[in-house]
């Protein structure tokens, strides 16, 4: 997967799949949430790529999702 990859992937995530956590929630409760989720999808995702050429993948899809969700200029 390349970078395109990720894009199409984060839009997917994004447009489907409204039970996952997403980082910009104003409550406290949400914001943590979305923290544990995206640490254990990092660590669980480094796991599963170990020795791959893909060991940051998931760190990718990750903040590209952050990225998405936030509103311009905080970028």
């Amino acid at each position: 997967m390349d970078k395109s990859g990720v894009r199409q992937a984060v839009k997917t995530f994004i447009e489907t799949n409204h039970y996952c956590p997403r980082p910009v929630l104003p409550d406290s409760y949400a914001q943590n949430l979305w923290k544990i989720f995206s640490r254990r999808y990092i660590f669980t995702s480094r796991e599963i790529l170990r020795g791959t050429s893909l060991p940051d993948l998931g760190t990718l899809f990750i903040q590209a999702v952050a990225d998405e969700l936030k509103g311009p200029g905080q970028r």
